[in-house]
């Protein structure tokens, strides 16, 4: 989901209103992408494509409180 986590967290609000069953928001993976400082929707869109080709590459995991940290990688 992109947007700020503010709007996130009261779009989520909004939609347990509407008895979603929370186990659905386990599949949210949000807020997307890096934290490189971006603000522009180009720098947000980079550091989105550099989220996704992390995750892909198997640099990132993710907690189950949905913090990302960094695997121990080796290439």
């Amino acid at each position: 989901m992109i947007g700020s986590l503010k709007k996130i967290n009261a779009m989520k609000g909004d939609l347990q209103k509407e008895d979603i069953p929370e186990e659905a928001f386990s599949k949210l993976k949000a807020p997307i992408g890096l934290d490189i400082g971006a603000e522009t929707p180009e720098e947000i869109a980079i550091s989105i494509a550099a989220e996704i080709v992390a995750v892909k590459k198997g640099r990132f995991a993710q907690t189950e409180k949905g913090e990302r940290r960094e695997k121990n990688v080796t290439s």
